[in-house]
């Protein structure tokens, strides 16, 4: 049977306001912005792809909302023919700036990160005092009319495991999807922050049951767009709940997307060798027609079952280079 994918993630911007310590594990250079696609470059791309199947869109970075003018590329990518949902994720420091006006482009949900709700803890984790505008930039998202809005929280044992349930209270107070997500190993020097932090989706829902029962999400009432790595559980006071389990539960086989990193890397799996230059062959000249056929190859040959993470096979420096 011939694979299909209808989401792709876009990278537009390798740079970021915050410094999480399981994000920045190896000190990289920065790309020059000639290096990084153009709207112009990252909507041509997105139209040959929508004319393909597919049909939803993520932005990210590094931090999406750190690039100039990124409210004029959400309205381009609303414009393509095909494509019927665009979001985007985000570390939440600047939606203040630009929520009203993603909101006018058409956009009605996202995903926010956000790992602890202690101040202290925040600015260890991040290297940034910015918590309390993190809750007020949601809780404005909230008012404005995004929904559903997702918070993800990279679960660490020993930094916020203690804070389970201030975070299931703060999604319920907020009208937020919760998902806990498991820390990766994405590199040789991120091995002793893994080893030393790592919790996985297992050991969390034993905290949760000390206080909730976790029942299966009714189809019918699930507000989740989409096919992703997340699997939902409902709490008898109505919040949802998702555990994304890379590490202790693969879910390469129901894989339905693709990465585009901010220089224009097109990226089938972010566990396997073998990656494409699309900027560089748009840049090249190279017809839609024989864009459209790479682009087609490069999806029907990725591999659906790719094996776990670890320091041998993560083919990249920094989560940041390719937006999670």
């Amino acid at each position: 049977m011939m694979n299909t994918f209808d989401y792709l993630r876009i990278s537009i911007t390798d740079r970021c306001n915050l410094r999480c310590k399981y994000c920045q594990v190896n000190p990289v250079h920065k790309l020059e912005p000639h290096d990084v696609m153009s709207f112009e470059e990252i909507t041509h791309i997105a139209r040959i792809t929508a004319q393909l199947g597919v049909k939803t869109i993520r932005i990210t970075g590094g931090e999406p909302l750190e690039r100039s003018s990124v409210c004029a590329l959400f309205k381009m990518m609303s414009a393509i023919d095909g494509i019927n949902d665009v979001t985007f994720t985000t570390n939440a420091v600047n939606l203040d700036r630009y929520a009203d006006e993603i909101y006018s482009a058409g956009v009605r949900r996202f995903n926010f990160s956000l790992d602890s709700l202690d101040r202290d803890k925040y600015y260890k984790l991040t290297g940034s005092d910015r918590l309390e505008k993190v809750v007020d930039n949601i809780k404005l998202c909230s008012k404005i009319g995004f929904s559903p809005i997702k918070m993800n929280v990279v679960a660490l044992r020993g930094i916020n495991d203690g804070e389970i349930f201030d975070f299931i209270g703060f999604a319920a107070e907020n009208n937020l999807i919760l998902r806990f997500i498991e820390l990766m190993d994405i590199s040789a020097n991120a091995n002793f922050f893994f080893s030393k932090h790592f919790l996985s989706s297992d050991e969390i829902k034993k905290i949760i049951t000390r206080r909730y029962k976790l029942s299966p999400l009714p189809e019918a009432s699930r507000n989740i767009k989409g096919i992703g790595p997340a699997v939902y559980r409902l709490l008898e006071t109505g919040t949802e709940i998702g555990f994304v389990s890379p590490v202790t539960s693969h879910f390469c086989a129901s894989c339905n997307r693709l990465r585009l990193s901010a220089n224009g890397i097109l990226k089938p799996c972010l566990l396997k060798p073998g990656e494409t230059n699309l900027m560089q062959l748009v840049r090249n000249g190279v017809s839609d027609g024989e864009l459209k056929k790479i682009i087609k190859t490069i999806f029907d040959s990725k591999e659906k079952a790719c094996g776990k993470f670890s320091e041998n096979n993560i083919m990249f420096a920094n989560m940041s280079q390719i937006g999670g």
